[in-house]
């Protein structure tokens, strides 16, 4: 369960899941209908804007050493 995430898919976002702090359950319900829950993994990749076949080269020549900006 830990490495779920909740991705927003539809409509506009009106605030993190994570913070629902002294929010109704019916906002917050209003709330997840607009989302998908993904693992950590997917829910990065999706959010990736970099070119993908740049970015796997790059992994492969790491070396342990900071990525350098693939613009």
């Amino acid at each position: 369960m830990a490495v779920f995430e909740f991705h927003h898919v539809t409509g506009r976002k009106d605030f993190n899941i994570g913070s629902v702090a002294n929010k109704s359950w019916s906002v917050i319900r209003k709330e997840l209908k607009k989302c998908k829950l993904v693992c950590s993994n997917c829910h990065r990749i999706a959010h990736c804007t970099r070119d993908d076949a740049r970015l796997i080269d790059e992994y492969f020549r790491y070396e342990g050493k900071l990525f350098r900006t693939l613009s």
